[in-house]
């Protein structure tokens, strides 16, 4: 279908191209049932998902890496550094520490879905990043704050596929919840001042990141913790 549509012209082109897409995500599911009665290599579907998500997350770098030319170079090109760090650290927190690899019956297909979530919203933040030293107001606060909602949601929601002792509750997850929408509401506050609106941005990121491996650390066993941390 999207080939095809490179010989139409116009919104036809546009609505073939589409709809060959759509198709092409969703066409996964028509064969849920019969994937799982042979269940995936999960720990392989992991990494090459955690793959694709890392050069997602070299994009970012590539646009974060402008703000380090000489005549661009401020302090907010370390922030900016910080929030690609941060994200990936919150990714591998999840995908590399908290989840259960050894899963039986997994189709693997709500774990590729859940990803173009994350991928979707790291391109959003990557997009708002090229705008860092323009006032856009309100429409910066609300590309960046919706990729981040899109990327915390598609790593959420593996939650359910995490290790026993790395269950989310609503108890759990309401510091989470908190913490971006101060970020969110702090971000429209100041809307106007790019430096300000830059700073509570990588604040809400960098607070999440603690979150969620100070969380994802304190709920292994002893001797797991000594060993992660090097002593």
């Amino acid at each position: 279908m999207i080939l095809s549509s490179l010989f139409l012209f116009g919104t036809g082109r546009i609505l073939l191209t589409g709809f060959g897409f759509v198709l092409s995500v969703l066409g996964t599911t028509l064969f849920q049932k019969d994937m799982e009665r042979v269940p995936i290599n999960l720990p392989h579907l992991i990494e090459r998902l955690t793959l694709l998500t890392i050069i997602t997350l070299g994009e970012m770098l590539i646009a974060a890496a402008d703000f380090f030319e000489i005549e661009k170079f401020s302090i907010y090109s370390v922030l900016i550094l910080f929030q690609v760090v941060a994200l990936f650290l919150f990714y591998i927190a999840e995908f590399d520490h908290a989840i259960e690899e050894n899963l039986p019956c997994q189709s693997g297909v709500g774990l590729l879905y859940n990803h173009y979530f994350v991928w979707f919203g790291l391109n959003l933040c990557t997009i708002d990043m090229d705008y860092s030293n323009e006032d856009m107001g309100v429409s910066r606060v609300i590309l960046m704050f919706l990729g981040l909602f899109l990327f915390y949601l598609g790593v959420f929601n593996n939650a359910h596929l995490n290790k026993k002792s790395h269950q989310l509750n609503k108890k759990r997850m309401l510091p989470f919840v908190l913490v971006y929408l101060l970020g969110l509401g702090s971000s429209f506050l100041f809307q106007s001042n790019v430096p300000v609106s830059i700073i509570f941005c990588t604040l809400t990121i960098i607070l999440e990141t603690i979150l969620f491996v100070s969380f994802v650390v304190r709920h292994f066993p002893k001797e797991i913790r000594k060993e992660m941390i090097g002593e």
